[in-house]
């Protein structure tokens, strides 16, 4: 069979050069993959213009981190060719009908950069991917991540999980490259690059609020579909739910009178509960305790994060010394359908009490 191969963003969308950073995917059609190069047949007149504008390069995968370059992924080549591809003889291994992502992991052991710098950028990539629901992430193909080692110094804690809500299949990259080493492997789609860091970007670029919104939506939605959570909807109760995300009972950002905390909590009529054992609890576990909540509070760390994961439009309160992170944590709490998010002063830890004012903050915010 013959076929053409095509770039999205040049054949569809009409743009004149491909993206130079990975924060703009390119997404391909009927291609194939030998020797760390893209081999594109058949191609328009305005891909051969646009590549040649563009120097032919895909944009690195390349990270610093206080100067210090953690990984440097070696970006493949396009190779362009006229005639169309011949599938019956090139693709003698068959055509891989999926949508393959190309991707390296960054700071996957912290909720907050496992969510802002990995998970939120794929969401959006893969909900503006021909042949995927925008709502749903829901594709006609498979996706399939070809995951590249990334940072190093990371141990994921729920990473794992977390892509595996999105991704129906994950390999490791180099198994594809040596793969490719022997055999040209065809792919019937495949995008390189992610979305935006929109908790960075949103401060830079308000206009990406409502495309963030709509990320959140969906990883919502499919993280509840696939986990079998049992609704995405609010339990039959007038009262609200409030969930403290704990950073255990012991350490600098632990609050030693926690008890007058949530006693405090509940005399407002609140449901108030405690989360989570982060050793013992799964992802699943862990979103089912969170799926309900109105209110999330807690000292600052990562784990408020989980927001993204409550109520639309659920409320974040944050226990703080200083408020260096509030712009930050202002935008994570509106994407979740513009929630509102406090910070409230409690001085230097370790934590041993928190005042009544800030109690009585507390009491506000939640009423």
């Amino acid at each position: 069979m013959l076929v053409n191969s095509t770039v999205y963003e040049i054949d569809n969308i009409i743009r004149t050069a491909l993206p130079r950073s990975i924060r703009e995917p390119v997404r391909f059609e009927n291609i194939m993959f030998r020797d760390n190069t893209f081999h594109l047949y058949g191609v328009s007149d305005m891909v051969r213009k646009a590549l040649k504008q563009n120097g032919g390069h895909l944009a690195r995968y390349k990270r610093f981190f206080h100067e210090k370059q953690l990984f440097d992924i070696p970006t493949p080549k396009l190779e362009l060719h006229r005639e169309m591809l011949d599938t019956d003889v090139i693709c003698t291994a068959g055509i891989r009908r999926e949508i393959a992502m190309f991707y390296s992991p960054w700071h996957v052991d912290n909720m907050f950069h496992l969510h802002n710098d990995n998970i939120l950028a794929l969401v959006d990539t893969v909900r503006h991917t021909p042949g995927c629901q925008q709502d749903t992430l829901e594709c006609d193909l498979e996706l399939t991540l070809y995951q590249f080692k990334g940072d190093p110094a990371r141990k994921p804690v729920k990473a794992e999980e977390a892509l595996g809500l999105i991704f129906d299949n994950r390999r490791h990259s180099h198994m594809l490259y040596e793969q490719a080493d022997q055999t040209p492997i065809c792919f019937s789609r495949v995008v390189w690059g992610r979305g935006p860091c929109f908790m960075y970007e949103v401060q830079q670029a308000p206009s990406l609020l409502r495309r963030a919104q709509a990320a959140v939506a969906a990883l919502r939605w499919k993280a509840f579909h696939k986990l079998e959570i049992s609704s995405m909807n609010k339990q039959t109760s007038s009262s609200k739910h409030v969930v403290y995300i704990s950073r255990g009972h012991s350490g600098p950002r632990s609050i030693g009178n926690i008890t007058t905390l949530m006693d405090e909590c509940r005399r407002t009529g609140a449901i108030c509960t405690e989360c989570c054992d982060w050793k013992q609890n799964s992802f699943k576990r862990t979103l089912q305790k969170i799926a309900h909540a109105d209110v999330l509070m807690g000292p600052h760390g990562a784990g408020l994060t989980n927001i993204l994961y409550a109520q639309p439009g659920a409320s974040l309160v944050q226990f703080a010394h200083g408020a260096p992170w509030k712009p930050i944590f202002t935008i994570m709490t509106s994407l979740n359908n513009g929630g509102v998010f406090t910070n409230i002063e409690i001085g230097k830890g370790p934590w041993s009490n928190v005042s009544h004012k800030a109690v009585q903050q507390l009491v506000e915010a939640i009423t």
